[in-house]
């Protein structure tokens, strides 16, 4: 499957870099801002800004979170750069649960919360 970004809804530096990135294997993951990240923009991904009352309705809470690219959503950058690869991936946080550390942990709801939230947002990217 190709896949044709749409490189004008990026950054001046990520349009630079963007053409040097064809060599690189397709089975890699970039990180560290070198490329879009389509599901979950990196830190938002655990809802860091959300107060204990936003774990209540995480569904609520997701829908007043934008991606750092401006003037888009998370679905559409999902739907312009995931492939089969990555809707893989994400069939592998069906039913995923973080590790409880015996000492340093969030409140456990918050994690039942953020469980919870990871599985239904895959179920609708993934349509499982």
């Amino acid at each position: 499957m190709t896949i044709k970004a749409k490189t004008e809804i990026l950054p001046e530096a990520q349009k630079i870099l963007w053409p040097l990135l064809a060599e690189v294997p397709g089975d890699f993951v970039l990180y560290g801002g070198t490329a879009p990240a389509p599901i979950f923009d990196n830190g938002i991904s655990l809802f860091n800004y959300a107060m204990p009352e936003d774990m209540e309705d995480l569904g609520a809470y997701a829908k007043t979170r934008s991606p750092a690219y401006g003037g888009t959503t998370f679905e559409r950058i999902c739907s312009e750069v995931m492939g089969d690869t990555q809707l893989r991936q994400l069939e592998g946080l069906k039913g995923f649960k973080f590790i409880r550390h015996p000492s340093i942990n969030w409140p456990e709801a918050r994690l039942i919360a953020t469980e919870k939230g990871y599985e239904g947002k895959t179920r609708r990217e993934n349509k499982i």
